[in-house]
């Protein structure tokens, strides 16, 4: 039986494009995605020529890691996509089956990811609308803010910034790493240093949220 494959893509330049956003942000955005599930970047890495004859680099990924990306954007934002992906398989994205195989191969697929996503849907749900409020500050937050902000407890939150270095204890305050500090994902806490001496910014609060909707880590 021939193997139907899924060859619809989506490069990160069209979808800088059909979102409004830059792409260098949306390219980071992927970076995020890619490192919380565990993913390789360089497998979904193009290079294309811009304006000036110059190599820059690009992400192409298939349609279900497109819609993971998207779902943390707006909903107008995603229904551009959606759209877009929608058009993309009618002008001849999926490999049209020839047999009756090939056809009832086809539909459990399709069954198997729309399950898929509604589960990926209901599970990140919560950490959308933690997302959404994120989006809308500028202010770096306390780590005990933080983890309201997160849904989870103050302790489970330190346990985890200690486990993947993002922090660690000297005597009873907490230290950021200085390689998260030059990512922007945390800052010294300079107002009053005797707390914690460690902010969680905008930027990391978000990477946080997207890491956490992909894992079963904490328990409520």
């Amino acid at each position: 039986m021939n193997q139907i494959t899924h060859s619809v893509t989506m490069s990160s330049r069209e979808i800088a494009e059909l979102t409004g956003k830059r792409h260098p942000d949306v390219r980071r955005d992927i970076r995020t995605m890619l490192e919380a599930i565990d993913v390789g970047v360089s497998r979904f890495a193009h290079t294309y020529l811009d304006q000036q004859n110059k190599a820059q680099e690009e992400y192409r990924l298939p349609k279900k890691l497109t819609l993971l990306l998207v779902s943390g954007y707006d909903v107008i934002l995603r229904l551009k996509i959606i759209d877009r992906l929608e058009e993309l398989e009618t002008q001849g994205g999926f490999a049209i089956p020839h047999t009756y195989a090939d056809a009832l191969r086809l539909a459990a697929d399709l069954a198997e990811q729309t399950v898929v996503q509604e589960k990926e849907i209901k599970r990140m749900a919560p950490k959308e609308r933690a997302q959404d409020q994120m989006a809308k500050s500028d202010n770096s937050h306390t780590i005990t803010n933080a983890a309201r902000e997160l849904n989870i407890t103050r302790s489970d939150l330190v346990r985890f910034l200690k486990q993947e270095r993002w922090v660690y204890s000297r005597g009873r305050k907490l230290v950021a790493y200085v390689g998260h500090i030059r990512q922007g994902t945390l800052e010294p806490q300079k107002s009053d240093p005797a707390i914690t001496g460690v902010l969680i910014t905008d930027m990391g609060l978000q990477r946080l949220a997207r890491r956490f909707s992909k894992m079963e880590y904490f328990h409520a």
